[in-house]
């Protein structure tokens, strides 16, 4: 199924899940960026951890470990971590959502050579937040800790490109967070066609 078809069908899915929950009392209000705003944002994002984790592999390392880098090792390793990052999304949007798997979809963007993942279904704060911010926290943090305990630059760029990659996740998820949690009930569901969330709430 080509991308302009899958979005429209998404949009006819919330279009109804919508007017479900509307009759439920839901509110929804949508919480998304322009697609270059974005892109702009997300690489801001990725410098504060990465500038602290480069610092600290300085402190740590020194200087002269930045140079001894395994290319062999590095190139494949940031490719395949562009998939194991949207694979990390569906498996933690698939362990919260009723249908689990089934309510997980992955695709390619040809026109920007990226993958994706998208969740059918509407989650809590707590587990659109997790399931959001995981792939940072693995592929970022996680790598950028292994770095300076094995003291290697390969994992420490690694982690660096992991961060920049989470860059989007980290803005999204700020858009959840700036909005106060004064209502009883709040569900998230992925924005079918924008960098963002609708958020029912009542």
């Amino acid at each position: 199924m080509k991308n302009n078809q899958r979005i429209e069908k998404r949009k006819k899915r919330v279009e109804a899940l919508s007017n479900q929950l509307k009759e439920q009392g839901f509110r929804k209000k949508d919480l998304f960026v322009d697609a270059d705003k974005a892109n702009i944002m997300a690489l801001l994002t990725g410098i504060l951890p990465s500038g602290i984790f480069f610092g600290a592999f300085i402190a740590f390392a020194g200087w002269e470990n930045l140079k001894t880098i395994n290319y062999i090792f590095l190139v494949p390793a940031i490719i395949i971590s562009i998939f194991i990052h949207e694979a990390i999304h569906g498996f933690f949007f698939g362990l919260f959502a009723k249908s689990h798997f089934k309510a997980v979809e992955f695709g390619f963007l040809w026109d920007t050579m990226n993958p994706y993942c998208y969740c059918a279904e509407v989650l809590s704060r707590k587990q659109y937040l997790t399931a959001l911010l995981m792939p940072g926290f693995i592929l970022g943090t996680c790598t950028g800790l292994l770095a300076l305990f094995l003291q290697s630059a390969t994992c420490l760029y690694l982690s660096i490109f992991g961060h920049f990659g989470a860059g989007g996740d980290l803005l999204i998820a700020y858009l959840i967070l700036r909005t106060k949690k004064l209502r009883k009930e709040e569900l998230f569901l992925d924005h079918p066609d924008k960098p963002g969330v609708i958020l029912f709430s009542r």
